[in-house]
């Protein structure tokens, strides 16, 4: 049995985030047990065995609202938490639903991410479903080493359901509702592509067809960035509509992991990128004022896409096209 002090320390976090009704929901479904049972816990009638504080801090939807309660003599002592208590996940639909849980009950108005990206974060590959599904296709096959897919080629299909593809738009609006400061890379497409050659020479890719519509989406999302950095904002899921303000900031000297920093009224989180597109997540203060003060320093050595000359963006995107260019009449 489990001290009841942990039960508080849960249960007074996840008050501050959800309402009773969801609460109970979460203990229903993550612990599996039953809505009597649950209120039993929620009113300390019974006491959470250690089992299910570890499924409720590493495997539940409100994960990030729970880090360091295993440790709850020093709650600033545990820096990091892996992205699940396996420390992969199933498939490409639970990792899909896992970033959506962390943006439930955000306030986006009152919301601002900064991000390092050495590659093209995967909040705009879901602008493009082709792309995304073979990104997903590409870590299924590889970090994942997911054995249905060992001698697979890539068909769409077998990635893009209705529940993906929703779940994908809903979190392409959420973003695209968040201002955000970005540090990018010139290199931002090198792996994709790299990616995109391995296959078809492996002869994973199937048909030309989806070959070309890869190249297809690829050149698209370079659109998609031109307008962004000459408006200064996101675009909405169907890029018709402008979304949220954007800093975009060109990084060509600090080589970095994928790196989020995510601020609000209630909540500050850190995310970057182990073993992609597997993440590590923390609350800790001093790794948050750290990574703060590192993407500051970024900052005054990068320039930026949106508040420069017409001449430099337009040799940023060239060098882009180019090397998606070179890359396509090698094939």
């Amino acid at each position: 049995m489990i001290n009841y002090h942990y039960q508080t320390i849960i249960f007074e976090r996840l008050r501050k985030h959800f309402t009773q009704a969801q609460i109970i929901h979460l203990l229903v479904n993550t612990l599996g047990i039953t809505r009597q049972s649950a209120y039993h816990y929620l009113d300390s009638k019974r006491a959470l065995s250690y089992d299910a504080v570890m499924k409720l801090v590493h495997e539940s939807p409100a994960t990030q609202f729970l880090l360091d309660v295993d440790n709850p003599g020093d709650l600033g002592s545990i820096a990091w938490q892996y992205m699940n208590s396996t420390g992969q996940p199933i498939d490409h639909l639970d990792y899909m639903n896992r970033l959506r849980y962390f943006f439930a009950n955000m306030r986006f108005d009152k919301f601002e991410i900064r991000l390092v990206s050495f590659e093209v974060p995967i909040f705009y590959y879901m602008y493009f479903p082709a792309l995304l599904g073979f990104k997903f296709f590409c870590w299924s096959k590889t970090v994942w080493n997911n054995a249905v897919y060992k001698e697979k080629a890539y068909r769409p299909d077998d990635f893009l359901s209705d529940e993906f593809i929703a779940i994908s738009n809903a979190l392409v609006a959420n973003f695209s509702s968040v201002r955000t400061v970005e540090y990018w890379s010139n290199n931002m497409l090198t792996n994709t592509l790299r990616q995109l050659h391995y296959f078809k020479e492996m002869n994973y890719l199937g048909s030309i067809k989806v070959y070309n519509e890869l190249i297809h989406e690829l050149r698209q999302m370079i659109e998609l960035f031109r307008q962004m950095a000459a408006e200064g904002k996101k675009r909405s899921t169907d890029q018709c509509l402008n979304g949220a303000l954007t800093g975009i900031y060109i990084n060509q000297i600090f080589y970095a992991n994928n790196t989020y920093l995510l601020s609000g009224e209630d909540i500050r989180l850190v995310f970057t990128a182990y073993d992609n597109p597997n993440f590590m997540f923390t609350d800790n203060p001093q790794i948050i004022d750290k990574t703060l003060a590192w993407m500051d320093n970024i900052q005054r050595h990068s320039g930026s896409l949106v508040q420069c000359n017409e001449l430099d963006r337009l040799r940023f995107f060239e060098r882009m096209e180019f090397e998606l260019d070179e890359y396509d009449q090698t094939i």
